[in-house]
């Protein structure tokens, strides 16, 4: 946050009242869609104007493909609600909020710039989200761009509201309204918008030869297989990092044997795991074990996706299904979290 001056605050809270005082969400929905392109690094924004359902106020700005697959997420209800997948979401937001919800930081800003407002869904609060991170403080480029943004996006509603411009007819020919930087000036383009890149995909890559090795020595230490176990990683809903520093998420690996309901194994690791080093934190976990599963039951097909050359090299069953074991045992680790943050 010291990163952003005085200067740069003053252009992004009067961009943020002239989009509040003209209420875009009146007749803009959040599926309308379009992108601003930073003009600082070129990377190109998801805008979505929030309010048409009376419930949070502002812009969304989803970053780069990333967050171009998450919006398509969110259009899906049966993805929604997946959490790991919205905190790995990069973004930028500006929403209009109660005071109390601002932090004091927050309110020295809106003090030092001899602003004032009042009353619910009626006070600015800027926020950036990177993959893994808690929603943080704007640094100065981020400040820079969402002025800009917020300013492209009133411009795009007022097409829109006179008429003159049909976001929904375009999107429904593949083509997404931009606007961009060149030529000292702010032009638009229609650009063709494929579909979300499928980044939820997880990798079909072999198991390194040092990952192979391992599973066929814990193979050979552990013949026995019994019973079945069901495993997830997930991001845990607390945040961890030194004071005064951007904190994240951590995320939590978790087997739960299925006769009696016993967290097996758990551990906690930074988020911003690839899907090798993920497979390498749960083979680790198995060689902790005297007794293999013979059966591992994952929540998701990308769970299943990773976990699979894991089940095959080891000879365990593997299969997506509820895992109602897992979910009671993490609702018994955030009540245990929340009491200690307390």
């Amino acid at each position: 946050m010291r990163q952003t001056n005085k200067a740069q605050w003053k252009e992004l809270y009067e961009a943020a009242i002239a989009f509040q005082r003209a209420a875009p969400w009146e007749w803009m929905t959040n599926e309308d869609i379009f992108a601003v392109v930073n003009p600082i690094n070129g990377e190109t924004g998801y805008c979505s104007i929030l309010g048409n359902g009376g419930q949070e106020f502002g812009l969304g700005i989803f970053l780069g493909d990333a967050g171009l697959c998450r919006f398509a997420a969110l259009l899906d209800e049966q993805e929604a609600d997946d959490p790991t997948e919205t905190v790995m979401t990069p973004l930028l937001t500006f929403l209009l909020v109660s005071r109390d919800e601002l932090d004091e930081d927050d309110r020295k800003i809106v003090r030092s710039l001899g602003l004032s407002f009042r009353g619910r869904n009626a006070w600015p609060l800027f926020r950036s989200q990177r993959p893994g991170y808690a929603p943080w403080f704007l640094e100065g480029d981020e400040a820079i761009y969402l002025t800009a943004a917020l300013r492209q996006a009133l411009e795009i509603a007022n097409t829109v509201e006179v008429g003159d411009l049909d976001l929904s007819r375009n999107l429904a020919r593949g083509k997404i309204i931009t606007r961009y930087w060149a030529d000292n000036g702010w032009k638009e383009k229609r650009d063709t918008l494929h579909s979300a890149p499928q980044t939820k995909q997880v990798s079909r890559e072999s198991l390194s030869a040092a990952d192979e090795a391992g599973l066929l020595l814990l193979s050979n230490r552990v013949k026995e297989r019994s019973g079945s176990w069901e495993f997830d990683f997930f991001i845990v809903p607390v945040y961890i990092g030194p004071a005064g520093s951007r904190p994240y998420h951590p995320l939590c690996f978790m087997a739960v044997e299925c006769e009696h309901g016993l967290v097996v194994r758990m551990k906690m690791t930074k988020p911003w795991l690839t899907v090798s080093r993920k497979r390498k934190e749960v083979i680790r976990l198995l060689e902790k074990s005297e007794v293999l599963p013979e059966e591992i039951r994952v929540g998701s097909q990308s769970a299943k996706a990773t976990m699979e050359p894991i089940a095959h090299a080891l000879g365990m069953k593997l299969r997506v299904s509820r895992l109602r074991l897992v979910e009671q045992a993490k609702a018994s680790l955030y009540e245990y979290l929340s009491r200690r943050k307390k």
